[in-house]
């Protein structure tokens, strides 16, 4: 038992940080669902392009803002605040970019 004492203590926040985007990633997902299935169906019977896209860029929001707030306040311990959010953003960016970088690699090397 203190061995996994030690090892959350040691771990702290990783393990609160992955907390942090799992809430933020059930909020993303719920307003997704939330605004598509309050959305009409079109004439083909499938959600409209513009609701879903709606409805994405919604809940990256939250997600993202979710996401923020909860780290800078528990595993960076910074303050809430403007160049701490634009801080935030550029990480989340390079890392988009990073994961599109491997796949369009990945892809490349499958068509050699």
């Amino acid at each position: 038992m203190k061995e996994m004492k030690a090892l959350l203590k040691k771990y702290k926040a990783p393990i609160i940080y992955f907390i942090a985007s799992c809430l933020a990633l059930v909020l993303d997902t719920a307003i997704v669902f939330l605004i598509t299935g309050l959305a009409p169906l079109g004439q083909d019977g499938l959600i409209e392009t513009t609701v879903l896209t709606t409805a994405n860029v919604a809940g990256n929001v939250a997600g993202f803002l979710l996401s923020y707030a909860l780290s800078s306040k528990q595993v960076f311990d910074t303050k809430l605040g403007v160049p701490g959010l634009i801080i935030f953003l550029f990480g989340l960016c390079l890392s988009c970019n990073y994961y599109m970088a491997i796949y369009e690699a990945d892809r490349l090397r499958k068509f050699r």
